[in-house]
């Protein structure tokens, strides 16, 4: 089934308090995606095990999320959470999905935590306007709020040109 098709059969699944079914469906997804990139990995390759190649990783970087926000679609941040630590490992640039995940879950601090980290791997800018908009749309100050202004002062110093940081770090000191 296509990624359209089964996140309307969660949907519905969902709708009619069918959370079992929808679990299977999204098993089923899971189960017949792995085994496609599987094959295709180990028909370029020419081997059944190995490193996985490029166009293997990122297909299964895209399964990853796309099961992580089937389980998020269904309201289970707790498996949607597993699967964006999963996509994570793959790509480290796709962090804000996790984040997302942590704060609808309300571990706030350990999405801002995630942040602050991945500014320290990643654009310093992205993961500052991430963090601004984890901080307004929670509306909790967590200890790492003290942590992150020094990254939002860098960023601003740095990336003053970038308008979703301006517009990120404007809306959260308004909503303070």
């Amino acid at each position: 089934n296509s990624l359209d098709q089964i996140s309307l059969h969660v949907r519905l699944f969902s709708a009619e308090d069918r959370i079992d079914d929808a679990s299977e469906a999204i098993l089923v997804f899971f189960k017949a995606n792995e085994e496609l990139i599987e094959s295709t990995n180990s028909a370029s390759s020419g081997e059944s095990t190995g490193p996985e190649n490029s166009e293997a990783k990122l297909q299964r970087a895209q399964l990853y999320l796309s099961v992580g926000n089937l389980y998020s679609i269904l309201g289970n941040q707790e498996l949607s959470e597993q699967w964006f630590r999963k996509l994570m490992i793959i790509a480290p640039n796709t962090y804000s999905v996790l984040v997302q995940s942590l704060a609808k879950q309300g571990k706030v601090q350990e999405a801002a935590q995630l942040c602050l980290e991945a500014s320290e791997d990643q654009s310093p800018a992205n993961a500052a306007a991430i963090l601004a908009r984890l901080f307004t749309s929670s509306g909790v100050e967590t200890e790492s709020y003290e942590q992150a202004e020094p990254l939002f002062a860098s960023a601003l110093e740095t990336h003053g040109d970038n308008v979703q940081l301006l517009l990120s770090i404007a809306v959260m000191q308004v909503s303070r």
